[in-house]
């Protein structure tokens, strides 16, 4: 899978025509990032990093079901990717990203809870 098609996963998984997350889109997008962890693929951490930024492109979003739908993408790929993916989501600039949208004054409850808690 190349890094379009995660892309394009991505958005079907947080799509605003979905009103509830589509876990098998987010497990297809679990099992490409973790088949790269399989195959001992060097392209790991690019795949890793094609995953955070989608996710982050989706967070930043204004609307609220895309914003929700990118929150539980990002729990599923925790719970089942693999540590790469951990220490990728603790570094300094993606959680600066998940802090930045905490602090907009006209964040969702929904989805501050969801970050904050």
């Amino acid at each position: 899978m190349n890094q379009r098609m995660l892309q394009e996963l991505i958005e079907q998984a947080t799509s605003t025509e979905l009103s509830k997350p589509d876990f098998n889109i987010n497990k297809r997008i679990c099992f490409a990032v973790r088949d790269s962890e399989f195959l001992y693929s060097p392209s790991l951490l690019c795949r890793v990093g094609d995953l955070l930024r989608g996710i982050k492109g989706r967070l930043v979003k204004k609307n609220l079901t895309i914003q929700c739908l990118a929150l539980e993408l990002l729990e599923n790929a925790i719970r089942n990717c693999s540590p790469a993916l951990h220490q990728q989501v603790a570094t300094e600039y993606f959680m600066g990203v998940l802090v930045k949208l905490v602090r907009l004054p006209d964040i969702s409850p929904i989805v501050f809870s969801s970050i904050y808690y």
